[in-house]
């Protein structure tokens, strides 16, 4: 399928899928071979879920067409980065910083949790410690700390509250 654009790459990593396409490629050939990823993953009984899809465009120049052709299939468009396997990828470390906040954000749900008062202490400490640092430590651990800096100061805070929260300090 991806074969059919020319200078097209599929990366895949188990459920996720990733197509690079060059940047001189048409809109007419961008689309077509979208519609033929579509059908031939429906027809191994594969189906998209179309609030992970997204054109992205690391370009300086674009197709004034990207937005309507990803809006055509259900896609959001977005310009010079994504988000793949939960981390930030850009093309500029700017593009990077806007998808920071939110990406903390799906980190922190354990931590931001109400606390049941009849949960004891150290199982809310253990909820914290696996539940509410594994996906901040993965973010801290693929983006430089310049980028992560800012988060994980932000994060120990929330901790350090949720903690005493669960000791009744």
């Amino acid at each position: 399928t991806v074969a059919a654009l020319p200078g097209a790459t599929g990366y895949a990593y188990i459920d996720d899928f990733t197509i690079t396409i060059p940047a001189g490629a048409s809109e007419e050939s961008i689309s077509q071979m979208l519609a033929l990823f579509i059908q031939e993953a429906a027809a191994i009984g594969l189906t998209l879920n179309l609030s992970k899809c997204s054109v992205v465009n690391f370009h300086d120049t674009r197709p004034e067409d990207l937005p309507l052709i990803a809006g055509k299939f259900g896609f959001e468009y977005g310009t010079k980065a994504f988000v793949a396997l939960g981390v930030p990828i850009g093309a500029s470390t700017q593009a990077i910083l806007a998808h920071v906040p939110a990406t903390a954000k799906r980190a922190q749900r354990f931590v931001e949790g109400d606390v049941h008062p009849s949960m004891p202490a150290q199982l809310g400490l253990l909820l914290l410690s696996r539940c509410g640092t594994s996906m901040l430590n993965f973010i801290c651990g693929a983006l430089p700390p310049a980028l992560t800096n800012v988060i994980a100061a932000d994060h120990d805070a929330r901790m350090q509250r949720a903690a005493a929260q669960h000791l009744g300090f």
